[in-house]
């Protein structure tokens, strides 16, 4: 289910229905991040060119993220991730797919309620 924000202008997203206290119903909406285009080494989202590996939030984009090792996930990458307790990370795997993520990782994001899914980015 989609809803017009305040403006008209932008798309959210229903996240969840909550039964607040007294048997009142509301629902909280998110604004929705878009990908308009991907290329080796480019990504642009909602209109914002970015040359570095980024992480997107439902509601922002991270361009200041940084790994441990070049090419690997390793756990020490995702701690703001796992602040923001997702029900699923996507991991693109880069123009090439060569963006590991080892075992290790993935068995960390389930122990904490996340599925992990990859994407080659082509």
């Amino acid at each position: 289910m989609k809803a017009s924000g305040s403006e008209g202008e932008e798309e959210l997203e229903l996240k969840e229905e909550y039964d607040f206290s007294g048997g009142i119903r509301g629902r909280f909406y998110r604004p929705k991040m878009k990908i308009e285009h991907y290329s080796f080494g480019k990504i642009i989202v909602d209109g914002k060119t970015y040359t570095s590996d980024v992480i997107i939030y439902p509601d922002r984009v991270d361009s200041s993220w940084w790994r441990k090792e070049g090419h690997t996930l390793h756990i020490e990458d995702l701690h703001d991730v796992l602040n923001a307790n997702p029900a699923v990370v996507v991991v693109g795997t880069g123009f090439f797919g060569i963006m590991k993520v080892p075992k290790e990782t993935i068995a960390y994001l389930e122990s904490k309620g996340s599925t992990i899914k990859k994407c080659v980015n082509r």
